[in-house]
């Protein structure tokens, strides 16, 4: 009923190694695709990010120039922001340098 040939058995062999070598391949390809992205990200952690403070003026702390709108402060120590919501770019964050410009 299940007779095994020769031709059969080399045929199941042939099967299994091909699976495994593929396998193992997979394994490979997927290692060197995990230590490309380990490394990049790795190199983009490394690569420093920040930008520009600009001096206020009136408290003459530094502040982000994406910061809402100048500090109300007593002496160093910044107690709260006034102004507009402040988007970074555009019309507002012109309106917020004319206003920190002419604060004095």
């Amino acid at each position: 009923m299940f007779a095994l040939s020769f031709g059969k058995i080399v045929l199941l062999a042939a099967v299994i190694a091909a699976v495994w070598f593929g396998y193992r391949w997979w394994q490979r390809v997927q290692k060197v695709m995990h230590d490309e992205a380990t490394a990049l990200s790795r190199q983009r952690a490394k690569t420093p990010t920040g930008e520009d403070m600009v001096k206020c003026p009136t408290c003459e702390t530094y502040l982000s120039p994406r910061a809402p709108g100048p500090a109300v402060s007593t002496g160093a120590r910044i107690l709260a922001w006034r102004g507009d919501a402040g988007v970074a770019g555009g019309a507002d964050s012109r309106d917020r340098d004319d206003r920190l410009r002419s604060i004095k």
